[in-house]
Formats: structure tokens, sequence, C-alpha cells
């Protein structure tokens, strides 16, 4: 057989895997009561064609379509036809969980005849346990509080269990970030084979089944990681974050911007300078641990050696604290000289930079003293091997110290980039920081990242496929296209937009108040809230009400809350938990009310009536003022398009499309979405955000009637007596 007869062989046998998912199928015949959508097989088609052939595809599936089943058979029949590796990335470990567990087993099941493969799950590094840094906590080598030292032990336990993965999400407790700081697994401080827990590392033993796999479920952040380190040291290389592959399918791809763009972006804090430092210096760090070491081992020439590289150390860190101390006060002084002069950051916690505005009298002190910071733990790491080569606990702390020195004068390298502001291909700011003092950060984000994609990854690849339930501004994929580098990119070879299966006229009410005023009016919250009111009470709670900022929300939490709560619903607010926690609290509840902003907006499924009002209380723009916002928008016009109906507008369809698909999730859903901002209906180009939702059945009437046709609208709540909570 020649080698095109065999190409041929095998685009035929890839082709025909969309057939494994007709009616009699092998995965119809795994899953009882299976039912074969016609939306489902369109896009195994068009999966199956381009692994087949090459090429990329955009492939837009509505909720419902059942699109990881989708992907998921083609790519099992090209790894296996093609003695290939895939690499399926999505945007949260959430759903690389989902994946490896619930949709990779039936797909297995069903194709062990037909394509058998085999597939893992990797994420980054400090996703998971790092055995000998837990090991180090509970031996007192770390500074822990009595209950963190309590978790470790209970941790200690865990991670002995060979059960799970090893990493956060398998955890049978509550952690919190301070703590898993301090054991989690890290690239550059692990000694790999020298680590006396080598053999029962849950971060190679990811890596290792990852090898060994067919199809590696990645995500985002991972995939951007490994096309940065392939970008420097060739496409090929072995030293790389994911095993070699040609092949990479992209679910959740509506993130892809947003996640290159903070990968390839730098940030300078004085969080960064304080960790780094508290490594080094603080009560069980390095430099303690380095001299219990020493102490116990015998003297001598080299020892001695170690011992004044050892005295060094703590002067040039003191140095470098001072020298970030003035950096901090100097940006603060420059971000409010700068507020005052133009008002560019006045009140919006950030001010934009511009290639020489920060004087290097600023911040040259902070650069030298983390680079001979740096450079004296290089030293010292050189002079412990010397001393004790061969030496394991030697190795560990040699390792660690090198790794310390390279992130100071990486932190050395980012701040003269940020401070002289001079690459025009990225956007410059001072972003205020977190907590109770004013003070700021530097900040840079790439203004295009197509570039990036093309070069890192696109011309690497043989196949690119990128899906979402919104993948397209309700027309066609211009918008994202333009964002990802594909705008006439000549592999494009597939663009479809799969529509989904639910009967949306029958099952959604979308509400359109009319008497409300608009967002920019100074009553607007006041007859927000009371309409609110209105509308929860007509559904029994059952809702998510979806704002754009964090001040709306309190805004309207603070006036509802108490009145909610006496008419028996069970009132949730962002901030007041973690989200998974949030979310099991809201599908317990009878009469759950969540009041959520950015996160709320996507991701989160919660299917059947205890969901059955989503309110968007305004059209999700972006903040125009946000430095990366911006940028994008002033290059945009530079382009000649249309900085608003190019760029703010169809980002804000996407958002918006987003918000309604939390409501509908399954055939048999029933509910109302009620869009507060009368824009949407007064602006002429409120009808690009109509337009970009299914048919439903429309009512534009007062907020009062408008209360009442939901009460008819929605099936009816469990009363309050029935109980507070489910079992």
């Amino acid at each position: 057989m020649t080698e095109r007869t065999e190409d041929n062989a095998q685009e035929l046998r890839i082709r025909q895997a969309a057939a494994w998912l007709e009616p009699g199928g092998p995965v119809a015949r795994r899953m009882p009561g299976f039912e074969v959508r016609p939306q489902q097989l369109q896009m195994a088609e068009a999966v199956a064609r381009v692994l087949a052939e090459g090429g990329v595809a955009l492939l837009e599936a509505g909720t419902g379509t059942g699109k990881s089943l989708a992907y998921l058979v083609p790519a099992a029949a090209a790894a296996r036809a093609k003695r290939t590796r895939i690499v399926v990335s999505t945007n949260t470990i959430n759903l690389q969980e989902q994946l490896l567990r619930k949709d990779v087993p039936l797909v297995q099941e069903a194709l062990a005849r037909h394509a058998p493969f085999r597939a893992a799950v990797l994420k980054g590094w400090t996703n998971y346990v790092c055995l000998l840094r837990l090991e180090q906590a509970l031996n007192g080598q770390m500074s822990l509080f009595p209950a963190e030292r309590e978790a470790a032990r209970r941790l200690k336990e865990w991670a002995e269990d060979d059960s799970h993965s090893g990493s956060r999400d398998d955890l049978p407790l509550t952690v919190d970030d301070a703590l898993w700081d301090e054991i989690h697994a890290e690239s550059d401080t692990c000694v790999r084979h020298s680590c006396p827990f080598y053999e029962r590392c849950y971060f190679f033993r990811a890596r290792r089944r990852a090898q060994e796999a067919d199809i590696i479920i990645a995500n985002h952040h991972l995939v951007c990681a490994d096309a940065a380190v392939r970008a420097q040291l060739g496409w090929e290389t072995d030293i790389s974050v994911l095993p070699g592959y040609e092949h990479v399918i992209f679910d959740e791809a509506h993130h892809l911007e947003d996640v290159v763009t903070e990968h390839f972006g730098a940030r300078f804090s004085r969080t960064r300078v304080r960790r780094l430092l508290s490594r080094i210096t603080g009560r069980g760090r390095l430099l303690e641990r380095l001299q219990h070491f020493i102490a116990g081992r015998p003297a001598g020439q080299d020892a001695g050696q170690v011992v004044r590289r050892l005295q060094a150390v703590p002067g040039w860190a003191a140095a470098g604290q001072q020298a970030a101390d003035g950096l901090f006060a100097y940006l603060t002084a420059a971000a409010r000289a700068a507020d005052g002069a133009d008002g560019r950051g006045r009140g919006e916690g950030h001010v934009e930079l511009s290639p020489g505005q920060l004087e290097p009298a600023g911040w040259s002190r902070t650069t030298d003293g983390l680079e001979q910071l740096g450079l004296a733990l290089q030293a010292l790491s050189e002079a412990v091997r010397r001393w004790r080569p061969g030496d394991q606990e030697a190795e560990i702390l040699a390792r660690e110290a090198e790794a310390l020195g390279r992130r100071a004068v990486d932190a050395a390298a980012d701040l003269v980039d940020l401070a002289e502001a001079a690459d025009g291909r990225f956007v410059y700011w001072l972003e205020r920081a977190g907590g109770r003092r004013e003070e700021y950060a530097l900040r840079s984000a790439p203004v295009e990242v197509g570039t990036l994609l093309q070069d890192s990854l696109l011309r690497h690849v043989k196949t690119a496929v990128f899906t979402s339930a919104t993948l397209s501004a309700g027309d066609e994929f211009d918008y994202f296209k333009s964002r990802t580098g594909l705008a006439g990119w000549p592999a494009v070879a597939v663009e479809q937009r799969i529509p989904s299966p639910f009967n949306y006229s029958a099952q959604v009410l979308l509400g359109l108040p009319a008497d409300l005023p608009a967002p920019d009016d100074p009553a607007f919250d006041g007859a927000l809230a009371n309409a609110l009111g209105l509308w929860l009470q007509a559904s029994a709670g059952r809702a998510f009400v979806l704002f754009t900022s964090y001040r709306s929300l309190e805004a309207a939490y603070g006036v509802l809350a108490a009145p909610l709560s006496a008419q028996g619903m069970t009132v949730l607010k962002q901030g007041d938990g973690s989200r998974t926690r949030l979310l099991q609290r809201f599908r317990r509840a009878l009469r759950p009310v969540l009041f959520g902003t950015d996160s709320f907006w996507e991701g989160v499924d919660v299917p059947g009536p205890a969901l059955s009002l989503v309110v968007i209380c305004r059209l999700p723009f972006r903040v125009p003022t946000d430095p990366v916002e911006k940028a994008r928008a002033e290059a945009v016009a530079q382009r000649g398009g249309d900085a608003f109906n190019d760029y703010a507008l169809p980002r804000a369809v996407m958002r918006f499309r987003q918000g309604f698909g939390r409501l509908i999730r399954t055939k048999s859903d029933r509910g109302a979405v009620i869009i507060a901002d009368i824009r949407v209906h007064q602006r002429g180009y409120g009808r690009r955000f109509l337009d970009a939702l299914p048919a439903c059945t429309r009512l534009q009437t007062d907020a009062r009637s408008l209360a009442e046709a939901v009460r008819r609208w929605l099936p009816p709540a469990a009363p309050p007596g029935d109980g507070a909570a489910r079992a």
C-alpha cells in the first residue's frame, strides 16, 4: 500500500467516526436512552473532517448539542488511525475533570472494539501536592499556625492514599491558599530524580500517564505555557510542558484571548517581592534550613565557603526590601501625580504608562538589589553542591537556592521591562493593589494576541478545532477570528454555527421591562431594586441576578436581602464563599436567589426548576477606560475599523449570550430571562443583542406586569413550609 493510499484509508476511517453516534451505533448501544441529535452528528462530522484533512475548524455548538462527545469520538478515531496524540484544552479544571470522569470513560467503553484509546488529564504544577514540601511543613521546616499544621497532618493522610490524582480538586477538606502555597509542587524548585518521593510524585505520575496517552485533556493556561516554551526552544523540544502533539481541540475557546493575554502579560507587586524574600529569610525557610544542615555536618574548607555565601544573603535581601519599599512609594507618588495632572486614573484604580514616564532613579535600585540577591543565591547554590556532591538533602537545598535566585533575577528583568514601557506591542499601566494602603503595582499585557497564537501554536499544528456555545457575536465568526489571529488565515477549513436542539420559544419567556430608567440615570439603582423585588417574588426565588459590577451588586443586595429572606428565600451573594460552595448552597435551597458578577455569567450549570429566572441587570460592556480595553479599541481604530461596532459591541454580545445561557440546560427546563437594561430595545445597537438570542416568547411591558407574566409562565415552587433546604 502506498503512503498516499494509506493516508486516504486513514482519512476515510476518521470521517466514518461520526456514524458511531448514529442510531444503533456503539455509543447508542453503550448508553441506555441515548438520544440521537442531528446537531451532534453535524458537529462530529465537521471535527472528523478537519482531523482527517488538517486545518482549522470554528464550531459554535449551542447548549444541548453534546459537543464533548461530538469531538471526543472523532478524536479517538483520529488518534487510532494516525497513531498520533491529540490535546483537548478546556478553560477550566472543572471541565477537565468532567471529561475524564464522565465523558471519556463512556467513549472508551463504547469504542473499545472500534478505536481503543488512552486518555489522561494534565494540569499545571501548582495544582498538585508536593510530598517533599508537605513533609517539610510537618517537620517544622516551615512556619505554620496550629490550624494549618492540623490541616497539613490531615493532608498527609490523604496524600498517602494512592486512589486519587493528588491534585487540589481531589482534596477531601478545604485548604486555604496560604497553606496550599506552602505545599504545592513547583517546577523550578523540584529536584526530579533526586527527590526521595520521586516514584510517588503525583505530578510526575500524571506526566507519565500523559506521555502514554492518545488524548491529553489539558487547559488553556497549560497549552499557553507549553507554546511559550516551544517558541523559545523549538517546537520539537523534549523540554516542554506537554508531550508532543500535532492536533489540538479548544473547548470553551471564547476564553482564549483572555488566557493568552494573562499568560503573556507581566505583573510586579509588593506581594511578589514579599513572597520571594519570605521564602529566603523567613522562619523555617531556606537560610534557616541551610544553617541547620551545616550545623549537623563536619566543618571544612568547602563548608566555610558555604557559610560565607550564606552570611552574604541576608544583607542583599534587606537591601532589596529597602529598595522595594522606596519603589512602591515612588509608584504611588507617580500615580497620584498622573491622576492629578490629567485625571487618567481618577477613581478607576489604574494609570496608563508611556515610554520613559517612570524615571530610572525611581526603580533602578530595586532592579540592582534583586539582581545582586539573585547572584548571591546562585553562588550559594554552587557552594553547597561543591561541598556535598551527591548528598540528597544538599541537592534539595541547592536547587531551592538556585530557583529562588532565578526568581529574583526574573523579577528584576520584569521590573525593567514594565518600568521602561517601551515595547509597542504591549500596554503598560499602574494598577491599584488590594489592601488597606494606597499602593500600586506595575502591569503589562499584549495588545493583540493573534500574532502570538500564530507564531507559538497555529504554524506548528496540523489541526486546530475551536469550539464553544458562544464563539460568535450572533452572526459570523469575524470577531473571534480578528481577536485570535485567524482572520485571513489560509488553514481555516470549516466554519459552522450549529443551533441548540432546545425549543426556546416554548421554554423561555424573554422579558423586556419598558418603564425602568437607563443605567446611567441616577434613579436606576433604586428602580432596579424595586423591580427585582417584584420579579423575585413572582419566581419564588430560584433566580440568578447577574451584575456587571460589584458596586451595583452590593447596592441591590443591601436593599433586598432582608425582605427576600423574610419571604422564605435563601439570599446568596458572590464573595460570601467560593463559587463552588455558593452553588452547593443554591442547589440545596428551596427558594434560592444568588446575586453574582463576572464568574456567574458562565460555566454554571443548574438544570431543572432550581433555576427558573435569570435577570441581566445591565448589558455587559467592559469598562472602556480599562487599559487593555482602551489599547485594543485604539488598535482597531488605527486599522480603519470602528472601535465600538467591531470590538466593544461584539465582545459584549458574546458575554450577554453566556449570561442568557445559564437558564436552559435541558429539554425539560422552563424559565424566564429578564433584561433590565432598556438600551436593549431603545438603542440601535440593542438589536444586535436581541438578534443574537434564539427565538423566545418575548414580552415588553412594565415591570409589574412582567412580574405577573413570570408568575404565570413558571412552574410553581415548593411552599416555604416544606423545609429550608433539600436533603
